[in-house]
Order: C-alpha cells, then sequence, then structure tokens
C-alpha cells in the first residue's frame, strides 16, 4: 500500500509541477485569474496532477485512520526490544568536574 501511495504521490507531483515550470518557461506569468487560451491544456494538465496528488495522499490518511479504529492492539512491546521495565534503576554516571586550575 505505502509503494502504491509513493508512486501515486510522484506522479501526482510531476504532473502538477513539471506543466507550471514549462508554463513560466514560456512567459505565463504568475498569479493571473484568467490565462491566455494556448496555455489551456498546460493548466488543465496541472490541476489534474494536484487532483492525483490530493489522491496518494488520502490513501495513506485513509489506512492510517482504519488501522487505528479496526486495527489490533499493540502489545507492552510491539517492537520486541529490551526495555527497562522499572525493577532496577540503571547505574547513575559519574560526572567529573571540568573546572581548570584558574578557578577558585
Amino acid at each position: 500500500m505505502a509503494k502504491l501511495s509513493a508512486g501515486i504521490i510522484f506522479l501526482g507531483f510531476n504532473l502538477t509541477f513539471f506543466p507550471q515550470f514549462i508554463l513560466g518557461y514560456l512567459g505565463m506569468p504568475r498569479r493571473y485569474a484568467a490565462y491566455p487560451p494556448e496555455f489551456q491544456v498546460l493548466h488543465v494538465l496541472s490541476s489534474a496532477g494536484a487532483s492525483i496528488l490530493a489522491i496518494g495522499y488520502l490513501i495513506p490518511a485513509v489506512y492510517l485512520a482504519w488501522s487505528l479504529k479496526y486495527g489490533p492492539i499493540a502489545g507492552a512491546n510491539p517492537w520486541a526490544r529490551p526495555v527497562w521495565n522499572g525493577r532496577r534503576l540503571p547505574r547513575r554516571p559519574r560526572i567529573i568536574s571540568m573546572r581548570s586550575h584558574r578557578d577558585p
């Protein structure tokens, strides 16, 4: 699922921003409400890429929400790594004074 989402995000990102790069190279100014008709195709392609990018970000978000609601509850140590369980205190580190010979 993660590889699929990463591929969709990669595709959506490139479809969103590469046409904008080409538009800038062709001389399209930024922040225009209406743009010339010769730039129509690249603007539509960029908008479609933004929609694909949104889908790529929604897939992990939906999977996370589903996992939080329906996924199994993790145990006390889900990664099976050694942890301090509170029975013994860890050793205190020795603190060595860093005073120089000029200190009073």
